[in-house]
Order: structure tokens, then C-alpha cells, then sequence
């Protein structure tokens, strides 16, 4: 695997660390309550950097419907057996609690939970990402078909669009919906079709451009650049609190730093790239999504994270479990 796709599968553990220490409260003992900013740009950029991978490592392959049969089965093979097994483990606790709930069982064992916009998700609620990602995935094919075809003029019309519909469809939800506005913007499969969009165009923008200047630049320069970034996303939740923006908008908040994060990874060999191609990196990455799967199931029948030792003894079994199930698939 080459470096600045390493880079990449860091920063993926690193959008994991995020929402993880959200949901177990890290550090909220100690009076620090502002997690939820880290987690919302964790999410954008799940399915960001899934849309940005697939036409950057785009290699020009027919896409017949045979292959994208294929395609799909590899996918649901690789989590559905875990995602199934959570929802097993979490059937008696549901029960016990809820009474028999047939219809949710069906929507988590197909992974259709996040096309209706339940209260809550009661069978390993974080599963809606994952069914999220098998409609992202079937429409990808169709993505890429357009996409291949597209100029450069055209694909960043399609960013600039892209962005401003979201915009749209968030003022929009929270005017008339005002009842479904977090599930219409945070859980609806259709909506993140636009992220992952967005980010799937940038990364043929990224291919097409020429970018030989960009390679001679020495690490020093890189991470001056990758510092930048980083510092956008620190600074752009208040730049948006002031303007207005609601978390819900997430792609406006996050497009501009993920979108510079994901080319000084891609091209560059600065000292955050490096750090995050490390092997360490690299491993506890290619973890994250068994890891994002079985996380809150096992939060949640721990004891509850409210110091270093217990939040450290549920980050443990979460990688032992991840680690194991990873193996076990390979």
C-alpha cells in the first residue's frame, strides 16, 4: 500500500477516535462536554474519504452489472456478519427492556434502519452508518460512470452545487420538517449522497489536475500545509457559530479542510502524514470500521467511562474484539 493512502487509513482511525471518545464522554469527568463538534466532522468524513478513495484509486474498469454484483457482495461479506452479530447480542437487552420490536429486528438484519426516521436505533443504533454506506455503495457505480466522463470545469460545478444544495436542503428540512430535521440531515441515506458526491468528484478533480509542483515541495512546506488544515478544522466551528451555520450543515463545515487534509495526504510527505502512515496508524485504521460496528454494544455493558481506567478498559476491548473479527476476515 503506498504512503499517502497509509495517510489516509490513519486519519480513518482518527475520524474513529473521535466519534468513540464522544460516545463513551471522554474527558466530560473532567468538565470538557465538547466532543460532539469532533464527532459531527468524524462522520463527514467517513463518507467523505470513502467518495474521495473510489475515483482517486479509480483504475478505468468496466463497470457492468456483473462487476458491481460483485462490488457489492465483497462489501456486505466484509461487515454484515458482525453487524448481524450485534444485533443478536443486543436482542434479549431490547427485549427485557422494549418488548418485542419484529419490524426493527428486520429493518437492522437488512440494513434498512436508516431509511425511516426512527426515535432511536435499538439494536447497535450506530448501524445506520453502515446502512447508509450499502446505498452509498450501489450508487457509486453509477457515480463513477458519470464522473469519468465529466471535464474539470464539470466536476468542480458539481462540488460548488453539491455544497450549495446541502445548504439548501438543511434550511429547507429544518423549515418544513422541523420534526425530522436531525434525521433528514444527519441519518438519511439520500442526503449523505451529496458528501460522498462531492468528495467522489474532488477526487477525479485531484487526478486530472497537474500537480508535478505539488511533489516538489519539501516536508517542511507539507506540513506547514497540513498544519493549516488542521487548524481549519479547530477554528471552523466558531467561524460557523458566528456566521450562523447549524451542525446539521455539516458539509459546508467540514468540505474546505477535508478536502485540503485529503490532498496534503494524498500528495504530500509532511511530518502529520508521516505520523499517520506510520504502522501503528496504518493497523488501528484498517480496525476502524469493526471497531465503529461493536463499539457502543460494548460501552454500553461495561461500566460507564467515567475515568482514565474504565475508559481505557472499554478502548481495550473494543480493539481486541475489532482486531480479532479483522483477522478473522482476512
Amino acid at each position: 500500500m503506498k504512503q499517502y493512502i497509509n495517510a489516509l487509513q490513519g486519519l480513518r482511525f482518527v475520524a474513529f477516535a473521535a466519534i468513540f471518545c464522544w460516545h463513551t464522554h471522554f474527558l466530560n469527568w473532567l468538565g470538557y462536554n465538547q466532543q460532539g463538534v469532533a464527532a459531527n466532522w468524524a462522520v463527514y468524513t467517513f463518507f467523505m474519504l470513502s467518495g474521495f478513495l473510489m475515483s482517486y484509486l479509480d483504475k478505468g474498469k468496466a463497470i457492468t452489472v456483473q462487476s458491481s454484483m460483485k462490488y457489492m457482495v465483497s462489501k456486505l461479506f466484509r461487515f454484515f456478519p458482525l453487524m448481524w452479530l450485534t444485533v443478536l447480542l443486543s436482542h434479549q437487552f431490547i427485549v427485557e427492556e422494549h418488548g418485542h420490536l419484529t419490524g426493527t429486528v428486520v429493518l437492522h438484519l437488512f440494513a434498512l434502519q436508516s431509511w425511516f426516521p426512527c426515535k432511536e436505533y435499538l439494536y447497535n443504533g450506530v448501524c445506520w452508518f453502515l446502512s447508509v454506506m450499502v446505498f452509498l455503495y450501489l450508487v457509486s457505480r453509477l457515480l463513477l460512470v458519470i464522473f469519468r466522463k465529466a471535464s474539470k470545469t464539470e466536476l468542480w460545478l458539481t462540488m460548488a452545487v453539491g455544497v450549495i444544495f446541502a445548504s439548501g436542503w438543511v434550511t429547507f428540512t429544518g423549515r418544513f420538517f422541523p420534526q425530522y430535521w436531525d434525521y433528514l440531515t444527519y441519518i438519511f441515506p439520500l442526503y449523505y449522497t451529496i458528501p460522498f458526491a462531492v468528495a467522489m468528484a474532488f477526487g477525479f478533480v485531484l487526478t486530472k489536475l497537474r500537480v508535478d509542483w505539488l511533489k516538489r515541495l519539501d516536508c517542511k512546506s507539507w506540513t506547514i500545509i497540513e498544519l493549516s488544515g488542521l487548524a481549519l478544522l479547530c477554528f471552523i466551528p466558531f467561524i460557523a457559530n458566528s456566521l450562523g451555520i447549524p451542525w446539521q450543515n455539516g458539509l459546508i463545515r467540514w468540505v474546505i479542510p477535508d478536502c485540503l487534509l485529503f490532498v496534503a495526504f494524498t500528495c504530500g510527505n509532511g511530518l502529520v502524514s508521516r505520523i499517520l502512515a506510520s504502522k501503528v496508524f496504518v493497523y488501528l485504521g484498517s480496525l476502524s470500521m469493526a471497531a465503529y460496528l461493536v463499539h457502543t454494544d460494548i460501552v454500553e455493558y461495561l461500566p460507564r467511562c467515567t475515568s482514565w481506567s474504565s475508559w481505557f478498559l472499554a478502548a481495550a476491548a473494543v480493539f481486541i474484539v475489532s482486531a480479532a473479527y479483522t483477522k478473522l476476515k482476512a
